[in-house]
């Protein structure tokens, strides 16, 4: 994991209360330009997340729009890492739905070992582990996730229960 994201996951865990003040000086510090901040990140991480940001439509013109939004909302990130953190009110051994995992082998935002951890808690999930992918490089399993999505085994009915349901 790079260095940055465990510290800020430390802090998040430890000292919750600097963890906005944290994210809004990395924030600062960032390049305020989204598409040179997602051009930095890419080439710092793997070849082959670059390769495909850079040249299927549609994936760099998002990575700079999800940049643009970091650097203009502190809570999101902040967000993100308590929900990392923080209690989840449900046992990972219950959950009854198949769910499925990409993740890509070269990741140093979020290593493949966390997913792996996830895997091994719930019955039934399946991880592919994508090689030579980094963080960016398991969005081309979109379409196959959106199948897998659509074919109605990710979502088993439920009854609506409870007033007015």
């Amino acid at each position: 994991m790079e260095p940055v994201q465990a510290g800020l996951i430390r802090v998040a865990k430890r000292h919750p209360r600097m963890l906005r003040y944290l994210i809004g000086a990395q924030i600062r510090l960032a390049p305020k330009d989204a598409e040179q901040a997602v051009r930095q990140m890419l080439h710092a991480g793997s070849e082959a997340d670059r390769i495909f940001a850079e040249s299927t439509p549609g994936v760099l013109d998002a990575l700079v729009e999800i940049q643009r939004e970091g650097i203009r909302r502190v809570e999101g990130l902040a967000e993100d890492l308590f929900a990392l953190v923080g209690e989840w009110g449900i046992s990972l051994g219950e959950i009854a739905a198949p769910l499925r995992f990409w993740h890509g082998d070269g990741d140093a935002i979020a290593p493949c070992r966390l997913t792996r951890r996830l895997v091994d808690a719930i019955p039934g999930a399946s991880l592919t582990v994508v090689e030579e992918a980094g963080h960016f490089g398991t969005l081309r399993f979109l379409p196959e996730a959106r199948r897998f999505l659509a074919s109605g085994v990710a979502a088993p009915s439920r009854r609506a229960s409870g007033p007015g349901q």
